[in-house]
Order: structure tokens, then sequence, then C-alpha cells
């Protein structure tokens, strides 16, 4: 057992740079499961997060993903022409080899998704690409657009640019879109072995489900509300950064955009819950039905231009709707912001990794950025202290925590601290990360911000201020712990939370197999 007087706050920086690789890449933790291993998805949020503070990842990741985008049709890697692959492992990296750890996770996943001895690179994610366009768009508008004209060698040997890399992901991106009967932006994999659900919330079979438990179909295309926004704020921006260039392109993703805005709105919105469905699939005769369990994806829309255009009326009610219910006792926590509603605690029978037990701090600063983007920078702002809080309390950028119903935070997932109380064992399927590099770049992004001094004022109307100030009063304020005694004091004394992971495998669509169909439809 560790005293809490040997327990400290973590060294942002220290973590950056064990994350970041001295070849530019971003690595997923610097832990067991995914060191050394390069994922599109968290390496695009890293870079975004970091944009301001230091571009040069920025400048990194958008190459190295370039180096490694799709380039054929591959139904086991699920590579496309255009897509941004979602994780790549290499037996060295750095001129190291990985460890033996990480070399038996090489060759399982090499098996599933068709790799080598040395290599694999999967391509199973849809929020990838969108997400890439949008870092090109956003780097260019800070830092102008000579990176457009930056060349990579490209997989197939090729000397490309930028600005082709881009070209070709918004192909895929257009295609994809135009190809779907909803007009949405869709996911279905088509390697069994590969991950059932292709948004960031992979990580298990329960991570989508139907309020009576049903997972949700996978066997047809599924479209996750987080998505949308992404899809439409790549193609936005890009016609606005093309337009002179690419008028005829520029008109196209202009018009694909508002139709993707308005399917959205049509498909998603659920008037009696007065909130936004967490994603749409299809019934067993292929009609298109939404999963209606209250989950905090929706939070994440207020951080995309999708509502900007709405006449104010109709902005306002999507708006406000989102707060009220992210900004609640079902979703707040001492550490952010749960993934799923407390409505639905007991729809799975373990703390499962991205449902009502658990709080992931990218998230929540996601939800934060959305809020200021918004203007409601005191509701972000409360978001923001109770990240640094939390990872200052566990001494680690952790993954994510896994919150009781109650409110009782687990911040000593292994049972390492000494503990006076006696133990309360919460059954799950596996233990956080330690180091995980969106938790880092969230902590640096605001820390960065806060020395500043940045409120980052934006114009509000006659609503927000009062509704603000209502959701303040109905969720306790927190305040930023400064000093080690602070925050030693915060580490709960009158109990102890730690994972049981007896005969529990972690289920992360990231390191196993995939159960079928009828598995997945079981609910456990």
């Amino acid at each position: 057992m560790l005293s809490l007087a040997h327990i400290h706050p973590p060294c942002t920086l220290c973590d950056l740079q064990r994350v970041y690789s001295p070849s530019g890449t971003v690595y997923a933790s610097d832990s067991s499961l995914f060191k050394d291993a390069f994922f599109g998805r968290d390496a695009l949020e890293v870079a975004e997060d970091l944009l301001e503070a230091y571009s040069q990842i920025a400048h990194s990741v958008i190459l190295s993903l370039a180096r490694l985008q799709g380039i054929a049709v591959n139904k086991q890697s699920e590579e496309e022409p255009g897509k941004i692959h979602h994780e790549y492992r290499s037996l060295y990296v750095d001129g190291r080899k990985i460890s033996e750890a990480s070399q038996n996770i090489l060759r399982d996943l090499s098996q599933q998704w068709g790799g080598t001895d040395t290599e694999v690179l999967y391509y199973g994610t849809i929020d990838a690409t969108p997400l890439y366009v949008r870092l090109i768009t956003d780097y260019c508008q800070a830092y102008g657009i000579d990176l457009l004209d930056l060349s990579y060698q490209s997989r197939s040997g090729q000397t490309c640019t930028i600005r082709d890399s881009m070209l070709h992901a918004l192909q895929w991106i257009v295609a994809k879109i135009t190809a779907s009967d909803l007009h949405l932006l869709e996911f279905l994999r088509t390697n069994e072995h590969g991950h059932a659900y292709q948004d960031w919330k992979d990580g298990n079979l329960h991570s989508h489900i139907h309020q009576n438990g049903d997972s949700l179909n996978f066997l047809a295309p599924i479209a996750s509300i987080s998505v949308q926004g992404l899809a439409y704020d790549a193609l936005v921006k890009s016609a606005q950064l093309f337009y002179r260039d690419k008028p005829k392109e520029a008109s196209t993703w202009t018009a694909l955009a508002k139709q993707l805005q308005e399917e959205t709105l049509r498909h998603f919105w659920m008037p009696n819950e007065q909130f936004f469905a967490t994603a749409i699939d299809r019934d067993l005769s292929g009609h298109p039905r939404q999963a209606q369990t209250i989950t905090s994806d929706p939070g994440t829309l207020l951080a995309t231009s999708l509502f900007d255009t709405l006449q104010e009326s109709e902005k306002r009610i999507y708006i406000a709707a989102i707060a009220k219910r992210i900004y609640s006792q079902e979703f707040i926590t001492d550490v952010g912001i749960r993934c799923r509603s407390l409505l639905h605690k007991d729809l799975v029978t373990h703390a499962d990794s991205q449902g009502a037990w658990t709080v992931w701090p990218k998230e929540t600063y996601d939800i934060a950025k959305g809020f200021r983007r918004q203007g409601f920078n005191s509701l972000a702002k409360q978001l923001e202290i109770h990240t640094l809080n939390a990872v200052n309390i566990a001494a680690s950028h952790v993954e994510f925590f896994f919150v009781h119903p109650d409110g009782r935070v687990c911040y000593d997932p292994k049972g390492e601290r000494t503990h006076s109380t006696p133990v309360e064992k919460i059954p799950a399927r596996g233990i956080p990360e330690e180091t995980q590099a969106w938790t880092v770049s969230a902590v640096v992004a605001i820390q960065h911000a806060m020395k500043k001094m940045q409120n980052l004022p934006q114009s509000r109307d006659h609503w927000q201020t009062p509704l603000e100030e209502l959701l303040l009063k109905q969720v306790p304020h927190v305040t930023l712990l400064t000093t080690p005694e602070e925050i030693q004091s915060a580490f709960p004394t009158n109990y102890s939370l730690v994972i049981d992971i007896t005969d529990r495998p972690r289920e992360t669509a990231r390191m196993h197999t995939q159960t079928s169909a009828t598995e997945a439809d079981t609910h456990s």
C-alpha cells in the first residue's frame, strides 16, 4: 500500500513527452494495452486539443496520418481509399523493439485484422476521417495554408501533398453520406473480428445499447449522433477553405452539409424526451430505429457548428435541451460527465467502461469546449475544474474513472493507497489505463487557457444567462484544488472502491474478437 503522503499530482508535460514520439506520432497511452499504439482518433483529438499550445504536434500528426491513409479496398483491415486508420502497431518503434506484452497484442490483432508479425494497420473507425479533415482546416485557419503543399510519400509509394490527402478524405466522407439511405455518416464493419461500434465509444458491446438492454444491430449500418457533427464540420469548413480554388466542390460540400444537418435533426431528435437519441440502427426488418438511451454523446454536438445556421428559435431548443440534460445530476459527478444517464444505471450488470458508471476526462473536456463555444463559459469552467481536480486526486492522467451511482469515485482502482475502511469491489472488465494521451492533452489545454486568463467570451442571447445561472445553482459548485495539501485531503478516506476483474477479461473492441451477433444480442 502507498501512503497518501507519497501521492503527488502528475507532471502533465512529463506525461505529454511520454506519449508523444520523437518521430512525430502520438501514442494512445504509456500503459500496458495501448503503449506504442498509434490510434488515428486519439492522435487527432490530442492534436486538436493542443493546436494552440503546441501546433507542431498537430503538424506532425497530420503528416503521420496522411502516410497511413487508405489507398485500396480491403475488407479484412476495413481499409478504403481516403479513409484514416484506426489503429497502427509496429514491432519497432523509434528504433527500439516493443515490449513482450505489446508484441503479443500485435500478433493477436494481426491474426484478426490481416497484419504480419511486424505490423498491423486497421481502419475500423468512422470518426477519424472527419476529425482529420477538420483538424487540417483549423490548422490552416490558425497558421496559414502552407501546410496543404507539404509533401509526403503515400503507402503506394507516390509523392502526394496534404491537399491531395485532404481531398481524398473528403471524397470518402461524401461517398459514405451519399450512399446512406438516411443521408447520414454511418458505419458497418466488413470484418467479423473488427469493431462492432466504430465511433469513439467502441470499447465494448454495451457502449451502445437500447433502453431494454439489447445491443444495437451491428449487422446493418449504424449512425452515431456525435459523428454527424464532426462530418458537418468537415464539410462546411472545407467549403470555406476551398471556395475560391474549388468552387464546384465547395458548393457540393455545402449542399451536402445542409442535408446532413436536416437529416440529423430529423432522425435523432426525440420530442418526448426533448433530447437526441444516441444512435440510429436497424431492426431485424431493416427499418431505422432510434437508440433512445440517454447518453452524453449529444453533449459533444455543442462543440461543432451543427446548430450555427439554424433560426434562433430552433437553435435555442436544441442547445438549451442539451445543456439542461447534461449539466444535471443525471450526468454530473465530482470528476466530470457520466457516459450514460443514471436513468440507465441498471441496464448492465457490471461497471462497463462507457456507461453510467464511467466518466472520461476526454469527453468531459469535449463537452466543456462545447459549452464555451455556445457562450456558457461558467459551465465550461466548472467542468474544466472537475477534470483538473480529478486527475490530481488520482495522481494520474487516467483513461477514465469509475463512479458509483451514488456519486462515490474510484480514484484508486488497483487498491494501492492506504485504506482505513472496508474495501468495496466494483465488478468490471478492465482497469483504466494510466497516462492516457487524450486525458493529458485535455489537461494541457485547460491549463494553457487558464494561464492566459482566457475566458473566450461569446455573444450571448437573452435566454442564455438565466439558463446558465439556473444550471449552476442545481449542481454543487467546485473550486480548483491548488496545493498538495488540498489535493491529498480531497482523497476519500470514508470509503474505498477498487475494481474486481476476477473472471472478467477486459471487454474492449481494441483487444478482443467480437462475439457473434447472437451472443451480442443477449444482454449479460
